[in-house]
């Protein structure tokens, strides 16, 4: 992350990534915790290995260049380009349940910035987005003259929210000690730098996630027989 960073950058970033942020993110592992009962993860050790395998094959490589995409997209104020990066992101959910969870996550973010007052005359309203789009999109709305700092913060920003849930849900099903989540979420802290680079230089045809052990996991947790999340 930008180390000299203004509080209108920290706090939007800080807003979009905190755990309290009323859009379910709690409620979702996205197959991590099929991952523990098939015993691919049982231990901090497992835990780290396993989130640096998203990291470089999910996260760096689908989530966070499509953020860059909408950000620019909402420069432009193109609905038609912005509806067609929300439906190629929302294609990239390999499960029913992903696909659920970013439509879910979306929707109640769209409906919180709705009410804030922040969801902009250019978009239609009537549409539901992902969550990747809302997140952009509520970043773009508070800071408005974006460059590549700010992107990157934002990037940042979203991947270390996604470890924090992921972290989360391992302290309730792994189980993980609350000091040893602490532990992988500073290991993680370099991948996330290296993910946030590579995200930036991607051009269109260098997008796509590859991880199908993930999505088999996910597709398992449809019918596992005892689950705390939805995914």
């Amino acid at each position: 992350m930008e180390k000299n960073i203004s509080n209108e950058i920290l706090s939007s970033c800080m807003w979009l990534s905190s755990p309290s942020l009323p859009v379910g993110g709690f409620s979702w592992s996205q197959g991590l915790e099929s991952a523990i009962e098939y015993s691919f993860v049982f231990d901090r050790d497992s835990l780290l290995k396993y989130l640096k395998g998203m990291l470089d094959y999910s996260i760096a490589l689908w989530d966070l260049p499509f953020i860059k995409r909408f950000i620019e997209s909402s420069e432009k104020q193109d609905n038609n380009e912005f509806k067609k990066l929300d439906l190629m992101l929302k294609s990239g959910r390999g499960t029913k349940e992903l696909y659920e969870e970013e439509c879910s996550m979306g929707k109640a973010l769209k409906s919180l910035i709705t009410s804030l007052g922040m969801f902009p005359p250019w978009l239609n309203s009537a549409q539901d987005y992902s969550y990747v789009g809302m997140f952009s999109l509520s970043f773009f709305q508070r800071v408005k003259d974006i460059d590549e700092n700010k992107i990157k913060n934002l990037m940042w920003a979203y991947a270390f929210s996604w470890a924090q849930n992921q972290t989360s849900v391992a302290c309730k099903t792994v189980p993980l000690g609350q000091t040893d989540a602490q532990k992988v979420l500073i290991e993680l802290n370099d991948n996330i730098d290296k993910a946030v680079e590579t995200a930036l230089d991607l051009e269109d045809d260098e997008l796509g996630s590859s991880l199908p052990g993930s999505f088999i996991c996910s597709a398992l947790h449809e019918n596992q027989y005892s689950r705390l999340f939805r995914s």
